[in-house]
């Protein structure tokens, strides 16, 4: 309803109260104190209320934001303090140990706080102390040994991969592969197990790589020169002992040293071994036709023979000179004729090829091919197949 424009200063006065410039009247209730100008419903004149069992005041405080209440009042439906806890966590809640580990709100936020200061550590400066991230350049770090370790997985060959460029500053970190699978040609492999590889001629060194051959593998050692070639660079030698005494004995089949002189010359035993040199000797006169075993190159073994290496023959029969005729066995095939004169005559000879005697097991013998003569016999050689 609009307000009505009273003009002051005519007919009665009415009491108003000005509110923002806009007078408001007051009006009396009824049962207000007579000739009172005080207000109704205040301390000193409080409003009556008449009910079925008489007056009663009103008194209390009216129109405030807060009005006071006294006595018990029963709450029902509300989550008690332990609840809230159980629901949504106390103050003192410790973070879960996972992201997805089940947490109150404040243990929830506590995680989430620690894994932004997480975050902002491993993301370094500028992300720390509060600075500014505006047109910040980022470093990026080569992937090395150290930082960078792949491991393959799997079986079968891998593909071949495209040719990488030309690099001397990147390091590869460590690849396991699997034993199914191949690697292919590597080249300029400068280093291994961190150690830069002897590439070059030289001493042996740390980096020199070694070589391991099974054991029923050969390895072939060829000079470089061929037979009747143009001789060039370092001949291959052979070496031994320096001796100027015999070395001790070894067993049979045993591996031994090679023997040289002091000034290198090598010592060599001819033909055979000393335990297979042999000396034959006829010591009493053959004075007749008849075939003579030579002592000491009787029947050498199954499988050996006796070889003749030098022969001495005498006769010391004034006038009578003979022929004498090694027998291959007693009255078997001449193996060799020798001169035997009168008067100590007779033949000494060494030859320059051993006589090998044709059949093998059997002894030596000698004849005069006349009668009359006074002749002996010296024979030197060794047994062998």
């Amino acid at each position: 309803m609009p307000n009505i424009n009273v003009t002051p200063g005519t007919g009665k006065t009415v009491a108003t109260e000005t509110i923002s410039s806009t007078e408001y009247q007051q009006i009396k209730l009824i049962d207000s104190t007579a000739a009172s100008t005080s207000p109704t419903g205040i301390a000193a004149n409080p409003l009556q209320v008449t009910g079925a069992n008489g007056t009663f005041p009103v008194t209390g405080t009216f129109f405030q934001a807060t009005q006071p209440v006294s006595g018990t009042v029963a709450v029902t439906g509300v989550a008690t303090e332990g609840t809230l806890d159980a629901r949504t966590g106390s103050l003192t809640e410790s973070a879960p140990g996972t992201d997805t580990a089940s947490s109150g709100i404040n243990g929830r936020l506590q995680r989430i706080a620690q894994r932004i200061t997480s975050l902002i550590t491993a993301l370094g400066t500028p992300f720390q102390a509060g600075a500014s991230i505006g047109n910040t350049t980022f470093a990026s770090t080569q992937a090395t040994a150290a930082n960078f370790n792949a491991t393959v997985v799997g079986t079968g060959t891998f593909a071949v991969q495209a040719t990488l460029a030309a690099e001397t500053t990147k390091v590869i970190g460590t690849v396991n592969i699997a034993a199914s699978q191949t690697v292919g040609t590597v080249t300029n492999l400068s280093q291994m197990g961190g150690v830069a590889i002897s590439l070059n001629t030289g001493v042996r060194d740390t980096g020199t790589q070694r070589v391991t051959i099974a054991t029923n593998d050969l390895v072939p050692v060829t000079g470089t020169v061929a037979h009747d070639g143009v001789d060039s660079g370092a001949p291959v030698k052979i070496g031994g002992r320096a001796r100027t005494s015999e070395i001790t004995a070894v067993a049979n089949d045993d591996r031994v040293d090679a023997v040289f002189t002091r000034t290198g010359a090598q010592i060599t035993e001819p033909y055979a071994v000393p335990e297979n040199s042999t000396n034959g000797n006829i010591t009493t006169a053959m004075t007749g036709t008849t075939s003579t075993a030579v002592t000491g190159m009787g029947a050498p073994g199954a499988g050996l023979r006796n070889y003749i290496v030098s022969a001495v023959i005498s006769n010391t029969h004034a006038t009578i000179g003979t022929m004498i005729n090694l027998q291959d066995g007693t009255g078997g095939t001449v193996i060799h004729q020798f001169p035997a004169g009168p008067a100590f005559g007779g033949t000494a000879i060494v030859f320059p090829k051993p006589i090998r005697q044709a059949t093998a097991n059997t002894g030596i013998f000698a004849v005069n091919v006349t009668t009359g003569a006074s002749t002996f016999v010296s024979l030197t050689g060794y047994t062998g197949s």
